[in-house]
């Protein structure tokens, strides 16, 4: 646990000097985060082995609120499958998925969860990849 009293309030991004060998594989909250006046703020990391390409993506609502156990799947044709559901509310990947030992390459993914419409599209994956999937109520 690390204690960081009286921070100025802003907007943080919290990174890992590439020496860590460790790659940040969730965030609640996500990140970006602010910090705002007489505020405090519990973060909870989650850190994953580095490997040289790795995709997190944040999956939320259209009001920005994170979802949990939304389904991923990425693929890459011909063999390619990895899966994964979005943490839990308490977790520090809420509302995120950690896919790690990718190669650099465009993946063809999917994203449901039950009252939602499912998303799906191709992300690129080049080193460390970050992005984020909107899905809307049904």
């Amino acid at each position: 646990m690390l204690n960081l009293p009286e921070m100025e309030w802003d907007n943080y991004l919290i990174t890992i000097p590439a020496t860590q060998n460790l790659d940040i594989s969730g965030s609640n909250p996500d990140q970006p985060f602010a910090i705002n006046p007489a505020d405090d703020l519990n973060l909870k990391l989650a850190l994953s082995a580095h490997t040289n390409n790795n995709l997190l993506l944040s999956i939320t609502d259209a009001s920005g609120s994170a979802i949990a156990s939304a389904s991923a799947t990425l693929k890459l044709n011909p063999d390619f499958i990895a899966s994964a559901s979005s943490g839990l509310e308490n977790d520090p990947d809420f509302g995120q998925v950690f896919f790690d030992n990718l190669t650099a390459n465009s993946y063809d993914f999917t994203i449901s969860k039950p009252n939602y419409a499912t998303q799906s599209g191709i992300i690129d994956i080049s080193g460390s990849t970050k992005d984020k999937i909107i899905l809307n109520n049904l």
